[in-house]
Order: C-alpha cells, then sequence, then structure tokens
C-alpha cells in the first residue's frame, strides 16, 4: 500500500440552502487557501429527512483542494454549515492536467513569508 500523496487533487462537495451561504462558504474557503477554487451551482435535491419526503431548491457547492488540506477545509465546512446534518463528499481526482494540479497545490499552499 502506497502512502497517501499530499498534493493529490481532491473535490469536495457539499449542498447549501441558499446562494449568498454557499458564496460566504466558498469565499471563505479560499480566503484561508484551503480551497484553489469554488463553484457554485443551483441544483433541487429530492431527499428523506427525519421521516418526511423533502424536495428542495439548494445550492452545490463544488472546492477544489488538496489531500494535505481536506481535513482542515472539511473542519471550516463543518464550522459554517447551516445544516444540521451538511452533505459533504471528499473524491479522489484520478487523472488531472499536470499544470492545473500544480495550481491547485500552489493556491493552497502557505504564503510565504
Amino acid at each position: 500500500m502506497t502512502a497517501p500523496d499530499p498534493d493529490r487533487p481532491l473535490l469536495m462537495l457539499t449542498t447549501l440552502p441558499s446562494r449568498e451561504a454557499a458564496q460566504a462558504l466558498a469565499r471563505e474557503a479560499v480566503q484561508r487557501r484551503l480551497a484553489a477554487c469554488a463553484q457554485i451551482q443551483a441544483i433541487e435535491s429530492i431527499y428523506h429527512w427525519q421521516g418526511a419526503l423533502c424536495e428542495d431548491p439548494e445550492w452545490r457547492l463544488l472546492l477544489k483542494t488538496t489531500q494535505a488540506r481536506q481535513a482542515a477545509l472539511a473542519a471550516l465546512v463543518a464550522d459554517l454549515h447551516p445544516y444540521e446534518l451538511p452533505a459533504l463528499l471528499s473524491l479522489p481526482v484520478q487523472w488531472a492536467e499536470p499544470a492545473f494540479a500544480a495550481w491547485i497545490v500552489e493556491s493552497v499552499a502557505a504564503p510565504q513569508a
């Protein structure tokens, strides 16, 4: 078994109840250098919650980050997310264009002193 690569790109997904909430979380993640980029998309979700069938408009937030920043980004989402049980998924990237992957690593690196 090989050791995890801290520079491996990851996609983290969550959903939020409003565009404003998605923008606020995205902005914070990028400003703190936990995500290189955030994309926001309007969606409709159908799901069971507390015994009821729900159908709601939501906003999908896709965050591009690295394995090294995954835990810190997940903690930020948990701290700032308005839902009682936020959906948060991390998907490993099987392949990325090398220059783009390097840009992600550079974007989430701590600023040089």
